[in-house]
Formats: structure tokens, C-alpha cells, sequence
């Protein structure tokens, strides 16, 4: 048996794929593969998984959403591949995305005075995401406030700067810094108190 048949055995798991508009139904097949480990200082358990596919049936280029039994979606992180003489699997990151968060940019317009108005948000994307804690912060002007340091983990292709704020389950994320780690986008965030406006 070859090491490129060894490897395929047990590629029984269909994906669909999010080509930007809607899913692609059966974009490939795998092995889902599962692993209780660290996969941050933080966070401990299947979260993070690897998917194993055929070098002749790759996870399309473009595909940054998978969707495992037509409800569990994950974000599509980087792909290795397993090379002896040819390569006889590709190994692709996948990250469970829990959430759904609205991502925001403020803009101003001007005025007919010349003069800008107040910044408004304004819906830049909505996408699939997962966050995690890291910390909380103490208040500068009140001691006995705390506000949370956490990271949002977003697919590769969501444009967020640290001029934005992200949306998720009623609680704002401002974005201090954005950075690329296994195929995907962090943001270290603070979270503050929805708005009353």
C-alpha cells in the first residue's frame, strides 16, 4: 500500500464551501480529524481541528468558510502539505466558528458649513467568527472598572482595521491591534459597553 493511499483511507467526510454569495455543496471530501490540545494559552479543545484531503481533491483555493453536516461552520485556515516524492495528502487548519459578529467602521460626512459631522458606525461585513478571553484591563479614570482583552479570530479575506469595532452578541470590540496567525485574522480587542445612542 503507498503512503498516498494510506493517507486517503479514511477520507469520508464531505465539506460544503462558502464561495462569497452562497455554499457549494460536496467542494470536497477528507478526514476530520479531532484533537483535545492547547490550542492557545487560553484555550483548550476541539476548537481547532485539522482536515486531511486528497492533493487531486484540495479545499478549493478561494474557500475561507467550510460547513461540516450542513450546520457546523469553520473558518478555513492555512494548508501544508505532506510531501515524499509527491505529495500524497494536504492538511488544511480548521477553526469552529461560534459566533456571528457585525463589523463596523465609523465615518463622517461634511457639512454644508465645511464642518464634519459626528462619526457614525457604519456595517462594513458580517461574518462567522470565535473569540477568546485573554485578560481584563483595569480603568485609567475608574479603579474599580475592568473592561476585557480579548482576541477575535476572523477569516483571511474580512478587511478590519484598528480604526473598527466588532459586533458580537451585544457586546462591542474595539480593535487595538490586527494580525495574521495559521491563515486567519486576530484582533486583540477591548470590549466595551454597548452604546446608548
Amino acid at each position: 500500500m503507498s503512503i498516498r493511499h494510506a493517507a486517503n483511507r479514511f477520507r469520508r467526510t464531505w465539506v460544503d464551501v462558502w464561495n462569497g454569495t452562497s455554499w457549494v455543496n460536496s467542494a470536497t471530501c477528507g478526514a476530520f480529524m479531532a484533537s483535545d490540545r492547547f490550542i492557545s494559552d487560553r484555550e483548550f479543545g476541539n476548537k481547532l481541528r485539522n482536515f486531511l484531503t486528497d492533493p487531486a481533491q484540495p479545499m478549493p483555493a478561494q474557500a475561507y468558510l467550510a460547513r461540516l453536516a450542513g450546520t457546523d461552520i469553520y473558518l478555513v485556515g492555512r494548508s501544508s502539505s505532506d510531501i515524499q516524492n509527491e505529495k500524497y495528502s494536504t492538511l488544511v487548519t480548521l477553526r469552529r466558528a461560534y459566533y456571528t459578529c457585525t463589523i463596523y467602521k465609523f465615518e463622517s460626512t461634511v457639512a454644508a458649513s465645511g464642518v464634519k459631522t459626528n462619526p457614525v458606525r457604519t456595517v462594513v461585513a458580517t461574518s462567522p467568527c470565535d473569540h477568546e478571553n485573554i485578560t481584563f484591563i483595569g480603568s485609567k479614570e475608574y479603579p474599580t472598572v475592568k473592561f476585557g482583552d480579548e482576541v477575535v479570530i476572523l477569516p483571511a479575506n474580512i478587511d478590519v482595521s484598528t480604526s473598527y469595532e466588532i459586533l458580537i452578541d451585544n457586546k462591542y470590540y474595539e480593535v487595538e491591534e490586527v494580525y495574521d496567525f495559521s491563515g486567519l485574522k486576530y484582533c486583540r480587542c477591548l470590549v466595551k459597553p454597548a452604546p446608548t445612542n
